[in-house]
């Protein structure tokens, strides 16, 4: 309880930093429009009674549950499927599920915005895509008996080792967590490690190797591949950060004295 209310104290305290970096313009993003209040808990009635929810935080996540969507609405068709995101891009992936979902913003893990959003919305289960423990949402799924589940689940070694210097917090953290889906059977024994049941614990590979790409893509795909050259390797840093292209270059750079033909997409 104390590691929830300094936890609490602390993001309240950041709320102007969090909004701010939430809805700053940035260039070539778009907007969140008339539905910013849905990151704080005002959040519309869905018309679906107990809907499954589904939240996953951007494009990469989404993506990567699309096919675990229409798997699971091929085989229950009456389950109504309540999917949330984060980001405006996420929201936008969204969109090309059509009517398979309903789609919302996530509440910010601020207490009040989800306890709003879970009364407007009723779900019946929650389940998180990727490894995000927001303390307030697994309380309040806690408090109202609703099973949590996380698909695609990792623990590297520097977090699990993190962890558990703070171990009654994340024992709390983690005592709402029905089941946790993952991807390696290194990250199911990280978390055995920190006291997780053998129970509440699969391996099922990583989600994202499922993805299936449309016949369209993998054609332009191949189209350029010829264009670069069919046997030129090509390296891609697809999604760098400040200071990591500094990095990339670096290490391309000795892969040039081995490889003089190689191409680097940045």
């Amino acid at each position: 309880m104390g590691y929830r209310l300094l936890y609490n104290l602390l993001i309240h305290l950041g709320l102007p930093l969090a909004l701010l970096a939430l809805y700053k313009p940035k260039r070539g993003k778009p907007g969140f429009g008339k539905r910013w209040a849905e990151h704080l808990g005002l959040t519309p009635a869905t018309g679906q009674e107990a809907p499954l929810w589904i939240h996953a935080v951007s494009v990469g996540e989404t993506l990567a549950i699309s096919p675990l969507i229409r798997a699971l609405k091929a085989e229950r068709p009456d389950l109504p499927i309540l999917l949330t995101t984060t980001t405006r891009t996420g929201a936008e992936q969204a969109a090309r599920l059509g009517d398979l979902v309903e789609h919302r913003y996530a509440p910010l893990d601020y207490p009040w915005a989800v306890a709003a959003f879970l009364t407007a919305v009723k779900p019946r289960a929650l389940w998180v895509m990727e490894t995000e423990l927001w303390p307030n949402w697994l309380a309040a799924c806690e408090a109202r008996h609703l099973p949590v589940t996380i698909i695609n689940a990792r623990l590297s070694e520097r977090s699990c080792r993190r962890y558990a210097r703070f171990q009654g917090a994340f024992d709390a953290l983690s005592r709402p967590l029905t089941h946790l889906l993952c991807q390696h059977q290194d990250d199911a024994d990280r978390f055995h490690r920190l006291g997780l049941g053998r129970e509440r614990l699969a391996v099922t590979g990583s989600i994202k190797f499922d993805i299936q790409l449309d016949e369209q893509v993998q054609t332009k795909g191949r189209a350029l591949r010829q264009l670069l050259g069919a046997e030129r390797p090509v390296w891609i840093a697809a999604s760098t950060h400040q200071g990591e292209d500094e990095q990339v270059l670096a290490a391309f750079d000795r892969v040039l004295a081995a490889q003089p033909s190689a191409l680097l997409i940045l």
